[in-house]
């Protein structure tokens, strides 16, 4: 996990960056098919993620809607660091990312039309879905999407 509370994960590979670099080298098609196979694999826990908010039954604001439209998976290969992030970009209102208020157990908000707080159950969808099976079977498609792309450079070379 990130300070900002997002999902983030290392690859078990050496040098991911390195290894896009050699793969471009050898055929630029694996590269692109590689970064699909990555990103896919993080689409699997946004998956999980939309499907525990939709548990949370009907909204009459639309906010987990809003909240399932903002999951987005990266792939970061750069200079420090490296791996697969998911993250959500919102919706923000007022200055506050309201899917990071959502994923608290509770919550402090103004009742609408009044200057009176309430507290509020949130319903954590983030991190339990990405914590077990999803995030196994992930590191195993990773993992295989890996191996599949360098031994196919391997019959390239």
């Amino acid at each position: 996990m990130t300070k900002n509370g997002d999902i983030s994960f290392d690859i078990e590979q050496p040098d991911l960056r390195g290894l896009l670099s050699s793969l471009k080298e050898i055929n630029p098609k694996l590269v692109t098919r590689l970064r699909r196979e990555l990103r896919q694999s993080g689409d699997e826990i946004t998956q999980a993620q939309k499907r525990k908010l939709r548990e949370g039954g009907g909204s009459s604001t639309g906010l987990r809607d809003r909240i399932a439209q903002g999951l987005k998976t990266r792939i970061v290969a750069g200079k420090t660091r490296q791996g697969i992030d998911v993250k959500t970009t919102g919706p923000k209102v007022g200055g506050y990312n309201l899917a990071r208020i959502m994923q608290a157990t509770t919550f402090r908000h103004p009742v609408f039309g009044s200057s009176e707080w309430v507290d509020q159950s949130g319903h954590p969808y983030f991190f339990e879905p990405a914590t077990n099976e999803v995030r196994d079977l992930m590191r195993n498609r990773i993992e295989a999407a890996i191996e599949a792309a360098v031994a196919e450079a391997a019959k390239t070379k």
